[in-house]
């Protein structure tokens, strides 16, 4: 080990308070206590407690914990998946920014002009990507007191967070008390937020235009599963989690391009006449490096002007570093997470950094469960998917019906063909769920004499293939630098990895993106062959049934009558107006369907924009609104339903307004990567792919 790699290794041991302090917290500290700054720098804070004790206040010399967790988002799914063993550096950042505040807009953003950075610990993420740092008590009271002496700042320079988000979209109303951390699994304080979320398809939609795709989706799927009474959706977690994992880019209007042609042909001295800052500071404007967006709506600051210097705000930021290429030097996956740490809040909630793309992540992390291999080859073969095991256990159902290929426990049918109250049944049949996501194959492959070993399939009984060009990292335990098993040639040979129990995921084959392949029926067995790839040996085959397919829905009539009239009259499913007859209530008719090649529950939901008293009343029955399957071939839903609109009477408000029907459905299939089937042994039901998949919005009004 060098002697940089020895420096860095005793600096990991080293114990938050005999790291010595750097002019930036000198600095800090001594504005807070009065004691000159020279006589505080490159002490400890184990130093500084024993000399100034009864000089000034104890709880400055301790410490307070910022936790978090380092992922990285799959770019086909949009899954986080953790990053193992990088490095978070812990920075003491002061820095002066170019504010902007379009008048037009609800953001604002933030351009660096001038930052000081210092290192002031670092620590190692675990498996599962989770890190904690301890930070001087004296740092944190000096951000929260800057913050709080400057108007609107404490609100203002808060990254958003999803909550953040649906209450400025108003799907969230300001009654429903904001998810508290640390988040429990319930009752909610307030008002459940789940109900907001999913009778809001529109609001949902602008949720993906603000936030992507993948994250409407899974906040979507995680309320329904709430209102259902699924098990743990991870709700509360999901709505604290940052709105933006890269930053939405800033409008750039005249006047700065303006003062950055100004920067470009006179220098820092531009800058600093316009900033009003430290002359000679060396100022920088860059219209590319930018920080936000922040949410200007919680701040109602009267900015006169677009441009607004903002000078010397303090902070704790993160840097994360990673050996993302086995060179012995780590590369920066993360840095610069302006305003990582949401300082408004009480006890500090945790951080998620969204590392690039070049972050070697892991697929899986945490309590793995077990696969027996027996290094005489009279086990070889593929024991587990992910998290699932194969084999069957010694009581109970099965996981995997070895005839079909689909998991029996999860996603079971309802003989009724409606949507339960109750979370979870053991007496309901067994379930017909394929599989979904990246798929993790277990098991083993030490025969005598075997190097070479390769995945073969066959699907829906066609010819057998190996899978080529799949490559996956592997991590050591405790802290290793990532590795990747890639295959030997382009006829998906990979060589025999020694001591396959001890790696962060032991007993790993393969790490198959089922996503890529067409659903089906996957026969899978493995081969084995010597130094020369001379055949040894297959495996006994095992099935999996795959389905990454999402579903499909459409509302195909909708039609009106006055409540007890014969006829219906249609409505255009484009923009349509209904002009009621005074007094009278009134009926919809909305016929709708969903289909799936697995589908696992399909329900129509009716909303209104008018009063909050308004509801439309279902008198047609609860199962022409909502199907859960029955049987395996259960996969289309045809049906019609009524509403009925009451016109108010004597004190009830006025409830004229825009009114919407919509459509969920969800398909069976499961990603047995899934730690909460794990810890639930399969035995429970769970939302992946879906959504809400059309909506027929209808104008009210009295004729």
């Amino acid at each position: 080990m060098n002697a940089e790699k020895e420096s860095k290794a005793q600096a990991m041991k080293t114990t938050p308070d005999k790291i010595k302090l750097g002019s930036v917290q000198a600095s800090r500290l001594s504005k807070m206590t009065g004691i000159p700054a020279q006589e505080l720098q490159g002490k400890t804070v184990a130093d500084l407690s024993d000399s100034l004790k009864w000089k000034i206040h104890p709880d400055l010399f301790l410490f307070r914990q910022v936790c978090g967790k380092v992922v990285k988002a799959d770019p086909a799914t949009g899954i986080d998946y953790p990053v193992p063993y990088a490095t978070v550096h812990i920075m003491d950042t002061d820095c002066s920014f170019l504010g902007l505040f379009p008048a037009e807009s609800p953001w604002a953003w933030l351009f660096p002009v001038f930052c000081h950075n210092e290192e002031i610990g670092h620590v190692k993420t675990d498996a599962c990507g989770n890190f904690c740092a301890w930070v001087p008590a004296f740092e944190i009271d000096w951000i929260r007191r800057w913050r709080l002496e400057r108007h609107c700042f404490p609100d203002l320079l808060v990254k958003p967070n999803l909550w953040d988000i649906l209450e400025h979209l108003k799907i969230i109303p300001p009654e429903v008390i904001p998810v508290p951390f640390p988040p429990g699994p319930g009752p909610w304080p307030g008002p459940d937020p789940a109900p907001y979320l999913i009778r809001n398809p529109d609001g949902m939609r602008r949720v993906e235009a603000l936030a992507g795709r993948a994250t409407a989706l899974k906040l979507q799927a995680a309320a329904q599963s709430s209102m259902l009474n699924l098990r743990q959706t991870g709700l509360p977690e999901l709505l604290n989690q940052p709105a933006f994992q890269s930053p939405m880019p800033p409008p750039i209007s005249r006047s700065l391009h303006e003062l950055h042609e100004q920067y470009r042909k006179e220098g820092a001295e531009a800058l600093s006449c316009h900033l009003g800052g430290t002359a000679g500071r060396g100022y920088k404007l860059d219209l590319r490096h930018y920080a936000g967006p922040f949410p200007r709506w919680k701040c109602h600051w009267d900015i006169h002007s677009e441009r607004v210097p903002i000078l010397d705000v303090p902070d704790i930021t993160f840097k994360v570093t990673q050996d993302v290429n086995g060179d012995g030097i780590e590369e920066t996956i993360y840095s610069e997470g302006f305003f990582d740490v949401r300082w408004n809040a009480g006890p500090i909630p945790p951080v998620t950094l969204h590392a690039s793309q070049i972050a070697v992540a892991s697929p899986l992390c945490g309590q793995i469960p077990v696969i027996s291999c027996q290094e005489t080859g009279a086990g070889a073969g593929i024991k587990g998917v992910s998290l699932m095991q194969l084999e069957p256990p010694a009581a109970g159902d099965p996981y995997v019906d070895v005839s079909t290929g689909f998991a029996v426990r999860p996603n079971r049918p309802h003989a009724d063909g409606l949507l339960h109250g109750s979370a979870f049944s053991t007496a309901d049949p067994l379930a017909t769920a394929p599989f979904c996501g990246t798929l993790l194959l277990r098991g083993c492959n030490h025969v005598p004499g075997a190097a070479y070993y390769r995945v073969l399939y066959k699907r829906n009984g066609g010819t057998e293939v190996p899978f080529v060009n799949c490559s996956w990292p592997i991590f050591r335990p405790l802290s290793s630098t990532p590795a990747w098993v890639n295959p030997v040639d382009g006829n998906g040979w990979y060589s025999v990895l020694p001591d396959p129990a001890n790696w962060l995921i032991p007993y790993l084959l393969l790490a198959w993106p089922s996503y890529r392949h067409q659903p089906g029926v996957y026969d899978l067995r493995i081969e084995l062959a010597d130094g020369s790839k001379n055949h040894l040996a297959y495996s006994a085959p095992v099935r999996l049934n795959v389905d990454n397919t999402g579903p499909g829905a459409a509302i195909t009539g909708l039609s009106w009558r006055v409540e007890g009239a014969s006829a219906w009259t249609p409505l255009s499913l484009q923009c349509p107006v209904l002009r009621r007859p005074a007094g009278a209530n009134i009926e919809f008719q909305v016929a709708w369907q969903a289909s799936a090649s697995h589908l696992l529950y399909t329900q129509l939901v009716a909303s209104g924009c008018g009063s909050s008293s308004v509801v439309l009343h279902l008198t047609s029955g609860t199962a022409s609104a909502e199907h859960w399957y029955t049987a395996e071939p259960d996969n289309t839903v045809t049906k019609t339903a009524t509403y009925r609109l009451n016109f108010p009477s004597g004190s009830q408000p006025d409830n004229q307004g825009a009114y919407a029907f919509y459509v969920n459905a969800y398909s069976r299939a499961i990603d047995p990567s899934h730690a909460t089937g794990y810890v639930q042994d399969w035995q429970y039901n769970v939302l992946w792919i879906g959504g809400t998949l059309d909506t027929a919005k209808v104008a009210v009004v009295n004729a």
